[in-house]
């Protein structure tokens, strides 16, 4: 395979992203994307960011924003190297230096991939003073072998059909957790969940009483009681996010923010949920063997676990909100989350919803595992087709 090197700056052009002020509310909105380098984490295709700007955040950065097939590349950080690719018209921060408006020799999915590769590299040419930093500059510098555009899209068109397949996981998922939240909206927000003839509780004149505590009426005999009241097992890790090789290992490895990094031991087992504990509030919820960071909580509520995921999950802006404090990175306080209080339903209502929300998130659990095995397969086969180990003949 005849290979010609190009510098990243000669495939394309370079972009480092910029944050619009954040001293003007008008800037940020639901218009554009706004990537930061958590969207990373999850790599290929990004088509939504936990953040979005307006219209007129978008213009006062707009010589930092980008369109159509683009790379985005974290070069800052000790968890740099991370890489996602975008279609969209979007801005990121200054975290993150794109390729976009590509030549017609390169394929923007086949420079996705080469870079998917070089994470250590590009952390081995960063410069480093207190934080690594890579700069635009130095990540235009930086070498890229093409074979011929035939070649390339060979390549993609091979390793494009397992990352859809990983997509439609994704998708899947998100399903299931919408399935979840919805049953929950109908049980336990409208209370029509099934009585004991199997008609629905409030719809056929379940009596509701009202409960001073919550502010709201609730089904005549539910109790009212503190989070801490049903917590079992609460455990804290050892274990820090710098310390995790996401290329070993196949046990979830949970940590502040939706990222999801893979380590080989396992801390817990069985229906866990996850809740960071510092930076900003997010929830997560895992059936099976886990691990989780430092700045992780691992809580199980037994047989109400699932029930209190989707509770705590309706409520994080709150939790984000109102129990994250600290002058500088921010911490959940433990004892205020504790003190949050909830209707508690018999136990009998609790075990017909487990029977299908728990089997919702075992699905989820099986995704993800499949995903797991298909990015291993993709890893394995990347390099040798990068570097003609292997023809996109065999």
């Amino acid at each position: 395979m005849e290979l010609k090197e190009y510098r990243i700056k000669e495939i394309g052009k370079v972009v480092t992203g910029k944050t619009p002020s954040t001293f003007d509310s008008e800037n940020y909105g639901s218009d554009y994307l706004f990537i930061t380098p958590a969207e990373l984490h999850d790599g290929y295709k990004i088509v939504d960011a936990e953040k979005r700007i307006s219209v007129k955040g978008f213009n006062s950065i707009k010589s930092n924003t980008i369109s159509g097939n683009s790379v985005l590349v974290g070069c800052i950080g000790w968890d740099m190297g991370n890489v996602g690719y975008t279609e969209e018209t979007c801005a990121t921060n200054q975290q993150i230096n794109s390729i976009c408006e590509f030549k017609s020799f390169c394929n923007p999915l086949y420079a996705y991939y080469w870079l998917s590769t070089k994470k250590k590299y590009l952390f081995s040419i960063a410069s480093v003073t207190r934080t690594p930093l890579l700069s635009k500059s130095s990540f235009s510098e930086v070498f890229i072998p093409l074979p011929n555009r035939e070649y390339q899209d060979e390549v993609v068109k091979i390793l494009s059909t397992i990352n859809n397949k990983i997509q439609i996981n994704k998708k899947i998922i998100a399903e299931l957790e919408s399935m979840a939240k919805e049953i929950y909206g109908y049980w336990f927000i409208q209370f029509d969940f099934p009585n004991m003839n199997g008609t629905p509780y409030k719809a056929s004149g379940g009596k509701m009483v009202w409960n001073k505590e919550l502010g709201r009426e609730i089904p005549d005999g539910w109790k009212v009681q503190k989070l801490t009241d049903y917590l079992v097992e609460s455990t804290k890790s050892k274990i820090q996010v710098n310390q995790v090789n996401d290329s070993v290992g196949n046990v979830p490895f949970f940590t502040s923010g939706n990222a999801i990094h893979y380590v080989n031991d396992y801390l817990v087992d069985d229906l866990n949920i996850f809740l960071s504990t510092g930076g900003n509030a997010s929830v997560q919820i895992y059936f099976g063997k886990a691990s989780y960071s430092t700045d992780t909580w691992c809580i199980n509520f037994s047989e109400y676990t699932s029930y209190m995921f989707i509770f705590i999950q309706s409520i994080i802006g709150y939790i984000n909100d109102n129990l994250f404090t600290g002058s500088g990175l921010k911490h959940l306080q433990k004892d205020k989350f504790g003190d949050i209080k909830i209707a508690i339903p018999p136990e009998n209502v609790i075990k017909a919803f487990n029977k299908t929300v728990v089997n919702l998130f075992k699905m989820k659990a099986a995704n993800m595992k499949s995903s797991r095995i298909l990015n291993e397969q993709m890893n394995e086969l990347l390099p040798l087709l990068m570097n003609g180990q292997v023809s996109v003949k065999e």
